[in-house]
């Protein structure tokens, strides 16, 4: 019976010493103190956007074009559906450091001609 007494107490002990031990490393660091100096650069961002495209199978990354501006990332370009300009937004994104997302891409089926854009 002293076995489940101690139990709890050994685990609400152990629980308040990872909290504490937590509190005590977040006061630690001032407030987006990590975050400032982990910013990554645009052409950073770019690379990653473009890689994702590429590896993404639902997206034709040869028709996409990726621009980076203060970490505000602006797709344009064509595409063949509304699904597939959903996921490239979505791989940009998903993309750490970017701020934004600027979705301009045409969707354009391949049955139609160019003038037929949306």
């Amino acid at each position: 019976m002293a076995r489940l007494l101690l139990a709890p107490w050994g685990q609400t002990a152990a629980m308040a010493r990872v909290r504490e031990g937590c509190r005590t490393m977040d006061s630690s660091r001032a407030p987006g103190a990590f975050a400032a100096s982990a910013q990554r650069s645009d052409q950073e961002i770019q690379d990653e956007v473009r890689n994702r495209l590429t590896w993404d199978s639902w997206v034709d990354a040869r028709q996409v074009h990726v621009a980076v501006q203060d970490r505000v990332v602006t797709l344009t370009g064509q595409v063949d559906s509304a699904s597939e300009k959903r996921a490239a937004g979505d791989d940009a994104r998903a993309t750490w450091g970017v701020r934004d997302v600027r979705n301009n891409l045409q969707v354009c089926p391949r049955e139609e001609p160019p003038s037929g854009c949306n």
